[in-house]
């Protein structure tokens, strides 16, 4: 059993017996920046290739025409150029997928990667469709591993307001990827300027490349040379140059072009200009009055974070604007891609290093630092939660820590600003055990505002400090409900971060928080969703199993094991799972389950044993008698029907269906979600009783030699 650093440390500061601190993994090593003209793939052997999708299921045409987003990380960028037959617009369109989240379950043989693209018009038409499978060889799988896959396709869409939606789908996982694109489309007027967003070039290779099937035919690409794979969403450093690509349409001779930078949740702007580059040869090939021109833009006082960048130029009444581009700002990850930045806190390759290196036994000297001062100033920074202001203590904490993490005149290794905060933790702990739930609830919210602002190195030191801080509490706590308590804060780990497939540190928590609390309903039913999604039914079946041992009343356990079943082929006993479900009656917010309980009893209904058409088709009218208007279960009525000749009722009942755009959750989409809806509830229960441990934390603190100078 691994043991944190900061249970080392106080440990050996405390009279525990233990090692000295273990070294807190930081963040991998970066690449270098692209250059803004990066080098196509090299010529190999084929590794993966691309057929059109030979139809679209019924569930993936409802979870593209319901306009909801989630899932498998994606990011899309759609680039209308004029150039198009019959006045309709050519538009390439680039879809990045993240890779560790697509491989999530993925066990042997070619992986296939389903990409849907609809363009619906403002009445809700279809106006264009791009429909592919990408199979990937084992060749291909690692570097899809190291960051994703980029697709690119094409559409021909007519002028107007368009709504694209994007679906990427892992069929053996049932992992889906969603997503919503509000696009315009410009006529192109003689007079009028046009600009598309910025095009940043990214390494050779930093992808996995995919083109579409129908352009694999020797059709040419609507960007030329490096303009052909921009990123969907660009990684920069904040400070210096950063060079792109400007897509332009009849721009005036002395335009001036600048760049407008606004932080997601923030209010301010702000604009930087934008030297262009030589223009002369720059006109796009079977795009009449486009200029692809190279452009610079000098970065200063740009903060972490992501930020909704756009283009303006001017125009005959006022400014025009781009469509507007997701760009991440990270010290010193230019040149990587978003999908690889967002590896979480403890790395696994930043951890084999360390090991391997303390197994030569060459541990990187550490440097002398005066650690009395340090633990004066971390006492400081912990004053205010002293005094009940936690917001005060986190900022504090924070600048603390990346005074000397991060950026300052005094850098640490991440052991030695265990040992100083270990001390502190020490010196409360000895006076009331209780004092360390405060600290566990300060560290909780710091880890998820670090992994929130992607300050990983920060991310990461704070979760092995909570990890730690638990450790001591189960230690030293006598409270009965200490164990119950520490992995409660062990399992809010994975709050708000299992969506790109589970992470080492994220199981590891989990893992520890059943050892200490082993029913605990949160953790089980997330293993349970992630091992699902793996496709290893029978190892959900284990953790769902236990869960209702436990807690015999969660409908979504008995929900889970019946489909899991099912998938066995285990047809009876899933029916009686599924029946479970159906005469619980869950309350409105779990609704999505009963829908899914009779979508997925008609389906063995329709195939078992004393089952058939007429019995499926009963199962889901009763189902939409309760559920009045459910998509899933009218697509399902429809398709009986279809299959039984009513093919004029079948034809109504989709006629009739009003998508869902109010982001309203799909069920089977939902059923394919991690176990957001517990950890939120789990986060809730363990605010509430852990601010009732937060006066012991004040008392202590107030005692000489307690954390207050």
């Amino acid at each position: 059993m691994r043991t944190s650093p900061l249970l080392l440390a106080v440990a050996v500061l405390a009279g525990f017996p233990g090692r000295a601190p273990g070294r807190v993994a930081a963040e991998p090593p970066l690449p270098a920046a692209a250059s803004p003209a990066a080098s196509p793939e090299p010529a190999s052997a084929p590794i993966l290739r691309v057929l059109p999708t030979g139809g679209l299921r019924a569930e993936t045409a409802a979870l593209l025409l319901s306009g909801q987003e989630g899932g498998l990380p994606l990011a899309v960028l759609a680039l209308p150029i004029s150039g198009g037959s019959g006045g309709q617009t050519r538009v390439p369109v680039v879809i990045e997928v993240d890779g560790p989240a697509l491989l999530a379950g993925h066990e042997e043989g070619p992986l296939r990667v389903e990409l849907c693209l609809y363009a619906l018009g403002t009445g809700g038409g279809v106006l264009a469709a791009l429909l592919d499978t990408v199979e990937i060889g084992p060749a291909g799988l690692a570097r899809l591993e190291r960051s994703g896959l980029k697709f690119q396709g094409e559409l021909l869409l007519p002028p107007g307001e368009t709504s694209l939606r994007i679906l990427v789908r892992n069929p053996a996982t049932r992992a889906v990827g969603l997503k919503r694109v509000s696009l315009s489309i410009p006529t192109f007027h003689e007079g009028t300027p046009a600009v598309l967003p910025p095009l940043f070039a990214e390494p050779g290779g930093a992808w996995l490349v995919a083109r579409a099937a129908q352009e694999t035919a020797g059709a040419a690409p609507a960007l030329p040379g490096a303009a052909g794979r921009p990123a969907a969403r660009p990684v920069l450093a904040p400070e210096g140059d950063a060079a792109f690509q400007v897509l332009a349409y009849r721009l005036a001779a002395d335009a001036r072009l600048s760049l407008e930078l606004k932080k997601r949740g923030g209010e301010r702007t702000t604009v930087l200009p934008v030297r262009l580059g030589e223009r002369a040869g720059a006109v796009v090939a079977g795009a009449p009055n486009f200029e692809l021109l190279p452009a610079a833009v000098t970065l200063r006082g740009i903060d972490s974070g992501e930020y909704e960048a756009r283009l303006a130029i001017p125009g005959p009444a006022g400014q025009i604007f781009s469509p507007s581009l997701p760009i991440v700002f990270s010290p010193g990850s230019a040149g990587r891609t978003w999908a690889a930045l967002a590896v979480p806190a403890g790395a696994e390759e930043a951890e084999t290093a360390a090991e391997r290196s303390r197994q030569r036994g060459s541990r990187p000297k550490r440097s002398r630092f005066a650690a009395g001062p340090l633990r004066a100033a971390y006492k400081e920074a912990l004053r205010p939660l002293g005094a009940g202001d936690e917001a005060a203590a986190r900022a504090a904490v924070t600048a603390f820590e990346t005074a000397h993490l991060v950026a300052g005149p005094e850098i640490l290794a991440p052991e030695d600003l265990v040992e100083v905060q270990a001390r502190v933790v020490g010196e409360l702990s000895r006076r009331n055990p209780e004092t360390i739930v405060a600290l566990l609830l300060l560290y909780d919210r710091l880890y998820h505002e670090a992994l929130a602002r992607r300050a990983y190195v920060l991310a990461n030191h704070d979760g092995e400090l909570l990890f730690g801080l638990a450790e001591v509490y189960v230690r030293q706590s006598r409270s009965p409900g200490a164990k119950a308590l520490a992995a409660g804060f062990l399992v809010d780990i994975a709050r708000d971060q299992t969506g790109n497939s589970m992470t080492t540190f994220t199981r590891r928590a989990l893992s520890r928080a059943l050892q200490y609390d082993d029913g605990n309903e949160a953790a089980l039913l997330t293993f349970a969703v992630e091992t699902g999604r793996r496709g290893d039914a029978r190892g959900a079946i284990d953790f769902l199993e236990r869960l209702l041992r436990r807690h015999p009343e969660s409908v979504e356990a008995r929900l889970r094991l019946g489909i899991s079943r099912a998938r066995l082929g285990d047809a009876t006993r899933a029916r009686q799972r599924l029946g479970e479900v159906i005469a619980a009656d869950p309350p409105a917010e779990d609704r999505w389950m009963l829908s899914l309980a009779y979508q997925e009893l008609a389906r063995l209904q329709l195939g078992g044993p004393g089952g058939g058409p007429g019995l499926a088709l009963r199962t889901v009218e009763e189902g939409l008698k309760r559920l009045p208007g459910d998509e899933q279960l009218l697509l399902e009525q429809a398709s009986l029907l279809d299959r039984d000749g009513e093919h004029g009722r079948a034809r109504e009942i989709l006629d009739g269906i009003e998508p869902r755009a109010d982001g309203v959750s799909n069920p089977r989409h939902r059923y394919n979600q991690p176990a957001d809806a517990a950890l939120d509830r789990a986060w809730k229960t363990l605010q509430a009783r852990a601010s009732e441990h937060l006066p012991a934390f004040a008392a202590a603190a107030a005692r000489p030699g307690g954390s207050q100078p």
